[in-house]
């Protein structure tokens, strides 16, 4: 598995490839985060910047909700998450994260991720996972799933109030 720091290091990098061409960069002015503003991450620089600013916070305290999560499991041999809105799947580096802190290496990921953006900086497949990409609505593929048995759905946006654990 890729280790945050360097996958942090070769976005850095791309950006500043890119700056360094002596582009414009007024689309990083305008840029907002906030109240519900939603940038364009069709964008590659508009992620690498995103990514910058929020993935190593994110990856953290996902890591701790994942911990939190699988503290209330029994000793599990594989698990299976859906995350919605998945980015970048920060959340399945931080479940991986998870497994390494309690030891359990040997414990295997299905993980579907489900993004209407198809995000360049995908954190990397850890050997013998199961990962799959949906460049799709979320609202969507919901009903489609509703009769699967999932061990875990996770929304990136409210945690506390959006984890679901079956």
């Amino acid at each position: 598995m890729i280790d945050i720091t360097q996958y942090l290091q070769d976005i850095y990098e791309d950006l500043q490839r890119y700056v360094d061409n002596d582009v414009c960069l007024c689309k990083f002015k305008e840029l907002n985060f906030e109240a519900g503003a939603l940038p364009d991450y069709k964008d590659i620089n508009i992620q690498q910047l995103y990514l910058l600013r929020y993935a190593f916070a994110y990856a953290f305290e996902y890591s701790r909700m994942y911990l939190d999560v699988l503290s209330q499991m029994d000793d599990v041999n594989s698990i299976s998450v859906t995350s919605v809105g998945c980015g970048s799947m920060i959340d399945y580096w931080s479940l991986v994260h998870a497994l390494e802190r309690k030891h359990k290496l040997d414990c295997s990921i299905r993980y579907v991720g489900i993004d209407k953006i198809d995000w360049n900086y995908k954190i990397p497949e850890r050997q013998n996972d199961e990962v799959h990409y949906l460049i799709e609505n979320a609202a969507v593929f919901l009903l489609v799933i509703v009769n699967l048995f999932l061990t875990c759905i996770f929304f990136r946006s409210q945690l506390a109030s959006s984890l679901i654990v079956n």
